[in-house]
């Protein structure tokens, strides 16, 4: 994430061409291999970015002959609202005085909507921040404008 001059932010991910765009729930070898390099143990990948055994997203993964669950790593699209939790979790940790938003297992409780960030929320001073930061249906999602 870069921050300009005049506030806006830029988001970048200079490794982004060999990640898998969907992880599975049930393996974190991919998580850790990929997400978790910084040895902080967040994880501040949206929420849909991750998919049961029985989802429609694993039943379009390819298989390949003689491997068991080898897919490729450009396997769909990143979207806006993907790069924006994560970059509306790293403004919350900035806001916070670097206290992590989720680690992997907090991330899959919110994602089955059985942890929540009120906690988090309440140690934010600036009314504007927070409201920014829980505006959506996966908090923390940013409002963005012209997003490219």
């Amino acid at each position: 994430m870069l921050v300009t001059s005049d506030l806006s932010v830029i988001l970048t991910d200079f490794s982004s061409a060999f990640k898998p765009i969907y992880l599975p729930l049930d393996d974190p070898s991919d998580f850790s291999f990929f997400f978790d390099t910084s040895a902080r143990r967040t994880c501040y990948i949206a929420p849909e970015r991750f998919y049961a055994a029985d989802s429609e997203t694993a039943k379009k993964k390819p298989r390949k002959e003689g491997k068991e669950d080898e897919i490729g790593t450009r396997d769909g699209r990143v979207t806006e609202e993907m790069d924006v939790f994560s970059c509306g979790c790293v403004l919350a940790e900035l806001w916070t005085d670097g206290r992590a938003v989720f680690n992997l297992s907090e991330l899959f409780a919110y994602k089955a909507g059985t942890l929540g960030l009120d906690g988090l929320l309440d140690n934010i001073d600036d009314p504007h921040v927070k409201a920014s930061l829980d505006s959506s249906k996966y908090r923390p999602r940013l409002i963005v404008t012209g997003y490219d």
